[in-house]
């Protein structure tokens, strides 16, 4: 079955932990999809509570980090086209492609709209949406267990009924209050200034800003059973061909001194 690690890998390259070169890889090939003047995926617009949201550029405020990202994450795109994309771009079979399309959505660079607690992508008319850069895994570390308690907190702050949260982030949101109890104030009062800053955003920007913090926490807080496809691997890599990678000899250090000085 066709992988991220097989579809990015260099042939000539027998070291396969080089996971840096993969992940910009990904994300070159994402950039590609939301580029539509030159022949990203097709999307397309779609109302939203009665508010009409076009195909275009909007502004999204990073509230972490008060920052402003223009990016297209208004627009909406089908599993079929997807599929139809990855197909015509790699050269794949529809399997592999429907594989690739997988393994990106749980690596958090799209995410379905109307399934919040699954990342997978079917090859039909369900309508997936990019995920904000600001998210993407390899753009920052990954967020700590402080980060984590702000957003559960923040969302008792909200309404219950859309932003209620589940029986396991009830557990994890208990559990953090114990653990992180001389810390509480602070979590709370960053929440509060979060609940705040997303009262000035409109309606539209709203519920976007918010499945896209969501889809991000599936990603590095999956419910239990699930597994999130950036735990780190509890082996030591392996090269491709099976063996430990080779340890450099003095032979190898004296062959490229000979390559410098000459």
């Amino acid at each position: 079955m066709l992988t991220i690690g097989v579809l990015f890998r260099d042939p000539n390259d027998h070291n396969s932990s080089d996971q840096r070169r993969v992940n910009f890889q990904m994300e070159g090939l994402v950039r590609e999809m939301q580029d539509t003047e030159h022949g990203g995926v097709p999307v397309r617009s779609q109302k939203l509570f009665l508010t009409s949201i076009p195909a275009a550029f909007m502004v999204t405020r990073c509230i972490f980090e008060k920052d402003i990202y223009p990016i297209k994450n208004s627009v909406f795109f089908s599993g079929y086209d997807l599929i139809e994309w990855l197909m015509e771009r790699l050269g794949i079979e529809e399997s592999e492609a429907l594989n690739v399309a997988n393994q990106l959505c749980q690596y958090g660079y799209f995410f379905p709209i109307s399934d919040s607690k699954n990342l997978v992508v079917k090859d039909d008319s369900s309508l997936y949406r990019f995920q904000s850069p600001y998210y993407w895994p390899w753009q920052n570390r990954p967020p700590d267990n402080v980060e984590y308690a702000i957003y559960l907190a923040k969302r008792t702050l909200r309404n219950k009924q859309r932003h209620g949260l589940e029986d396991y982030e009830l557990e994890a949101l208990s559990n953090l209050k114990k653990n992180l109890a001389n810390k509480w104030d602070f979590i709370m009062l960053q929440a509060e200034e979060q609940v705040k800053l997303s009262k000035v955003l409109k309606k539209a920007d709203k519920l976007i800003s918010d499945s896209q913090e969501r889809a991000y926490w599936r990603v590095h807080r999956p419910p239990p059973g699930m597994v999130s496809s950036l735990e780190p691997c509890p082996v030591p890599t392996r090269s491709w061909n099976g063996c430990r990678t080779r340890k450099r000899t003095i032979e190898d250090c004296r062959r490229e001194v000979r390559i410098f000085i000459f």
